[in-house]
């Protein structure tokens, strides 16, 4: 028989599993089956039909929660291996049932038996047709043969891919059209239903599967017996000449497909009865046809029967070598999935269920289990089985079984293997009787291990095959893991203070954004000392540093209960506060003070300092609906700033103090005007390469020259008017401005690229060609513009960005990630960016001289660059030391003040003047400016 299914292997077979859609299924889509033996479409398990253009994608993942937290989405019930379709467990999606299960599987099985009570009279009291003269040595032998046989195409079924649709065929129509043509009608019935029967019992199938499935093997023999009968009377032949048995063979599997396409209807919505039973016909047609060559071989003459079983043994070497193919396709089909599961995967558990999933199905496992190490006794665990997560007790560290797998790599236990007494004894505290575990080495240390356990084959254990197939996966889950916790390092380090070890202004903008969302917060304080400046003057920076150091410890303990302190820049501090009244949170941040004015010695100079904060609170930004981490630093600032001013100890941000937002709204008011009459102009910053001094490129940096306010910095109008429309206006203004002044360098001589920085609001659609047309309008080569992006601005929607991305990127220009390391993106994603170039973000530039995890993040970020091919430029750069530091470690450009301030397009090409010497050609380098 066959099955229409989406591409991939059946669940208890031995192949690898197919990528599962785990989203809702709409209402009316088509159920189809799956399984491994003859009945018409039916082959046991139950999946959705995806449409031909549909493409199965992985769904969203929730937040990361902790190891033993539960998929979000229960596996539904279904079976693969049975001919009834109604069976195991399966990863598919819910759908309604009409009619209950079981209770249709027991009442179907009743009706077909009376059914085929009164066939089976009729064809007794008409004679079983079938060929005489036959002794009872032949009847044994051909009747243990037909057994052999039905259980060989009930086991090994035969799997045909065509387009989108994968076939399979248990070919045990072929046994059957012979032994009708060879062998008493009665034996090959008898046959038929022994061998059905003995497969779903070796299989331990629930006894009403059995039951029910050994009922369709009985009603598809009586069909095609009765028909026989039939159709040899209507052409006067004998029943078990080739008409006959080729007409009964297809009613029977017709009339069986049908009874069972009637179940899967009344269980829930499935594929039409025309597709279940034309492809039912088409694949009993063809085994009927073999059957009918093989039996005109064999009384083809004396030599006949040799020659049949000839054929027979080559058929069944094609189907084997056949068969073999694809299950190596399969395999390769499967590691796939799981390579690109894993690449995807950004935290500790939130991809755990789904790639234990992918594993225990590549296994045909019962349950599959990941144990990381937590630095304990017990490690931690999480597992799935065929209904979802489940919970599984932690294991020690000390379990024989593990502690094998730590030495070898590997362990396999078995119960029909010999083993240490240990062993056995740990297998059996499993509940197991078959398991192989592979240890996870990452970072040359094991970091946990991959368990699975009971083969859900119900005729073999876990072979050497299965083992070397999970230590690659395994490899590739240590992998994902090794990535994770440098991400997770790398993000660590960015989010916290290299000299105080507390938050900084990035991970307190976190912090502050998750206790918003949890409603765990009342007020962000702002506390500055004011003296760090003259401590490092007087003493030195390290008595500096120790100052903050103790400072931030004095913070945390005077905050009860423990709150987050974070070290904004300088000897600025941040202290979140839980909900309280504003009376109470006067007071704590009043008793911090308190703390912070006693004595700091430092190596026995005692200082008393006088701090002063800022508060915001979360009620009154509630109120004005601006509640976000930046409105509480700022406006907390503006409280801070208020009470130095007036000379008091702290301040509550009031409205008043709102100067800055009005002045903000007045920028957003005038900013068109602006752009029109040539306020808005363009700096350029240069680029230069500390391999060999040359001038790469520039960066073109915006600048308001306002009448009544001054110089405006970006920093101040951009965020201000990307809440609206203009931000299409300014990069309009902006590219316009740099493309007329590529064209004017290039007339001179000068062949420099400029890079332009974007918003996510620039990604639009038409972006593309709409630089496209400026660069042909203004006769620029793409090579002379490049763009640069925030990485946490591509990941606010990654989906969206990187198609205009790349389509930029086709066009011929560069992109750049810009502030690299401040982000929260994926390395998953940044390998998909079709970026040239990575910008370390000037905060870690800026510290290297004074902390060496900035140092080392430097290092970090230079490394990665260059291994996926990009070059790495490093802002900020200030300092002779910061450059030498830097060309040691590799980076590939700097920009910064240390070479020059963002300078208007006249100023700037006086300064390449001064600055730059134009060189002549030298091998296979091109003439350049190069710095003096």
């Amino acid at each position: 028989m066959t099955e229409g299914e989406s591409r991939g292997p059946g669940p208890h077979s031995r192949d690898p599993a197919p990528v599962h859609d785990p989203s809702p299924r709409p209402e009316g889509a088509a159920l189809v089956s799956s399984g491994s033996d003859h009945l018409p479409g039916v082959r046991g398990e139950l999946r959705p039909v995806p449409r031909p253009e549909a493409r199965l994608e992985p769904r969203a993942e929730p937040r990361a929660e902790p190891l033993t937290e539960p998929l979000t989405e229960p596996l539904a019930e279904s079976r693969a291996g049975d001919r009834s379709g109604l069976g195991g467990p399966r990863h598919t999606p819910r759908f309604r049932r009409t009619y209950p299960l079981d209770w249709l599987m027991m009442r179907a099985s009743a009706i077909v038996v009376l059914l085929c009570a009164p066939l089976i009279v009729v064809i007794i009291n008409r004679g079983l047709p079938g060929p005489v003269g036959q002794t009872p040595l032949t009847l044994w032998i051909g009747g243990l043969g037909l057994v052999a046989a039905f259980v060989a195409c009930e086991l090994v079924p035969f799997r045909i891919e065509v387009r989108r649709e994968t076939m399979i065929l248990s070919l045990s129509e072929l046994p059957l059209a012979l032994g009708l043509m060879l062998l008493p009608a009665w034996l090959a019935v008898a046959a038929h239903f022994v061998s059905g029967f003995a497969v779903y019992l070796f299989r331990r199938d629930p006894l009403r599967h059995s039951i029910t499935n050994t009922v369709m093997t009985l009603l598809e023999s009586v069909l095609a017996v009765s028909a026989m009968q039939l159709v040899g009377q209507l052409t006067h032949q004998p029943p078990n000449a080739m008409l006959p048995v080729a007409v009964g063979v297809l009613l029977g599997a017709l009339g069986s497909g049908a009874v069972i396409g009637t179940i899967l209807h009344l269980v829930g919505p499935a594929e039409p009865y025309r597709v279940m039973l034309t492809r039912t016909a088409v694949a009993a047609a063809t085994l009927i046809s073999f059957a009918l060559v093989i039996r005109t071989v064999w009384v083809s003459g004396s030599s006949g029967p040799v020659l049949a079983l000839v054929l027979l043994g080559f058929m069944a070497v094609l189907f084997r070598a056949f068969r073999t193919l694809m299950g190596n396709k399969d395999d390769m089909a499967a590691m796939y999935a799981f390579v690109q599961s894993v690449a995807t995967m950004q935290t500790k558990s939130a991809r755990w269920p789904e790639m234990l999933e992918l594993i225990r199905d590549n296994q045909n496992a019962s349950l599959a289990i990941i144990y990381l190490d937590t630095g304990e006794d017990m490690l931690a665990s999480q597992a799935v089985d065929a209904e979802g997560s489940v919970t599984v007790p932690p294991m020690p560290v000390n379990d024989p079984i593990l502690i094998q797998a730590a030495e070898l790599g590997v362990a396999r236990v078995s119960d029909h293997r010999k083993h240490r007494i240990a062993l056995m004894e740990s297998l059996s505290a499993r509940g197991s009787r078959d398991m192989m575990v592979v240890a996870l080495r990452a970072d040359h240390r094991i970091r946990g291990y991959v368990e699975v356990r009971d083969r859900r084959s119900r005729w073999g254990r876990f072979t050497d095959r299965d083992m070397r197939s999970l230590e690659t996966l395994s490899g590739h889950v240590a992998t994902a893991l090794d990535n994770v916790r440098l991400v997770e390092k790398l993000r660590e380090e960015a989010h916290h203070d290299a000299v105080t070890g507390l938050r900084n202004q990035v991970g307190l903008s976190v912090d502050i954004d998750e206790a918003l969302r949890a409603g765990r917060i009342g007020a962000v304080a702002l506390i500055r000392l004011g003296m760090l400046s003259t401590i490092n003057g007087a003493i030195g920076y390290d008595r500096g540093n120790e100052l903050l150091r103790n400072v931030g410890e004095r913070l945390r303990a005077s905050s009860q209960p423990p709150r987050q302190v974070a070290r904004m820049e300088g000897d600025l501090f941040a202290v979140v506060i839980e909900p309280m009244p504003e009376e109470e949170i006067v007071g704590t941040v009043s008793c911090m003070l308190d703390a912070l004015a006693e004595q700091f010695s430092l190596d026995g100079v005692d200082v008393e300092p006088d701090p002063s904060a800022g508060i915001a609170l979360n009620e009154r930004l509630q109120k004005q609906r601006s509640g976000d981490p930046a409105s509480f630093e700022q406006r907390a600032e503006m409280a801070l700033n208020a009470a130095q001013k007036r000379g008091e100890p702290y301040a509550v941000y009031r409205s008043s103090m709102g100067d800055l937002f009005r002045r903000r709204f007045q920028l957003v008011t005038q900013f068109r005007t602006a752009v029109e009459t040539g306020q808005i102009v363009v700096y350029y910053q240069p680029k230069v390469s500390l391999r060999n001094n040359q001038l790469v490129g520039v960066e073109a940096l915006v600048r308001w020259v306002h009448p009544e306010f001054g110089m405006v910095s970006p920093a101040e109008f951009v965020p201000a008017i990307e809440a609206t429309g203009f931000v299409q206006l300014l990069l309009s203004h902006a590219l316009d401005t740099v493309l007329g002044q590529i064209r004017e360098w290039s007339q001179h001589g000068l062949h420099i690229p400029v890079a332009v920085n974007l918003s996510v609001r620039n990604l639009t659609e038409d972006f593309p060609e709409i630089v496209r047309e400026a660069l042909t309008e203004r006769a620029v080569t793409p090579d002379l513009l490049s763009f640069e992006v925030t990485e946490s601005s591509v990941m606010d929607d990654p989906e969206a960005a990187l198609p205009i991305l790349h389509a930029l990127h086709d066009l011929g220009i560069k992109l750049s990630i810009d502030d690299f390391g401040t982000g929260y993106s994926s390395l998953a994603y940044l390998r998909k960016l079709p970026i040239d170039e990575i910008k370390i973000d000037r905060s870690f530039v800026w510290g290297m001289s004074t902390g060496t995890s900035d140092l080392a993040i430097v290092q970090s970020i230079i490394d990665l660059g260059h291994s996926l091919g990009k070059q790495v430029v490093a802002e900020g750069v200030e300092e002779e030391t910061s450059r030498e530091a830097l060309k040691a470690m590799n980076c590939d450009i700097m920009q910064g003040f240390l070479l020059s301030r963002p300078l208007p397009a006249n100023r700037f090409e006086e300064w390449i003047t001064a600055r730059m010497i134009r060189t002549s050609a030298v091998g296979a380098e091109p003439p350049a400016l190069r710095l003096v």
